[in-house]
């Protein structure tokens, strides 16, 4: 499994990828000191799970940036790492699709608990975040429920994309997401299993 660090300053990189490569089963750590530096690396690397980036780095235009690589690169997840531990500011990103916002004040083992969670399909939402949480610990975005509400209603990618007026690819990022945290592998059944957990009301 491929996973690239995106942070301007040496010292996060390097500590962040000791962690994940000795905690994640990480074959190999791609490094970048800014966002053309990312491009660079996802162009040249097909299979690259997750991305992390830093907030603050050169090239970084808030959600503008994440979703230009979420549009150019759907395969990869894209995760937040931030010293900016404000709700408003990770809300913002998670409801565009970031599969986590990970506050660098994180211990090591949060730390590798929230990366966990991120490849095995959930979203990582810190603890000073709202969210709400099901039985099962998923996480809900408020992107996430209004996919979810508008899947449970029967409308297409194309028409939840005009719906929110996001692009096509984020929904189906969206839809990744849920499917593999809820442990289905189908829309119907994501429907099925959120009606259940009370995600989404029954039509």
């Amino acid at each position: 499994m491929k996973i690239a660090i995106a942070d301007d300053h040496n010292l996060v990189r390097e500590g962040l990828a000791a962690v994940l490569v000795q905690s994640c089963e990480v074959s190999s750590i791609l490094e970048a000191a800014s966002v053309s530096e990312l491009y660079d690396h996802l162009e040249s690397h097909s299979n690259v799970a997750l991305a992390i980036l830093d907030l603050n780095m050169p090239g970084m235009e808030d959600v503008k940036t994440l979703d230009c690589l979420q549009q150019t690169y759907p395969t990869t997840s894209f995760a937040i790492l931030s010293a900016t531990e404000i709700d408003a500011v990770a809300k913002r990103f998670l409801n565009a699709g970031a599969v986590g916002y990970l506050p660098k004040s994180l211990k090591n083992e949060v730390l590798v608990d929230a990366i966990h969670l991120i490849l095995s399909g959930g979203v990582y939402v810190p603890s000073f975040a709202s969210q709400s949480k099901t039985e099962k610990g998923f996480h809900v975005t408020q992107r996430q429920s209004d996919v979810l509400a508008l899947m449970a209603e029967g409308l297409s990618n194309k028409e939840i994309a005009l719906k929110l007026d996001i692009t096509e690819s984020t929904v189906k990022t969206h839809i990744s997401a849920i499917l593999k945290a809820l442990g289905v592998d189908n829309r119907m059944k994501a429907i099925r299993e959120s009606i259940r957990l009370g995600l989404v009301a029954e039509a």
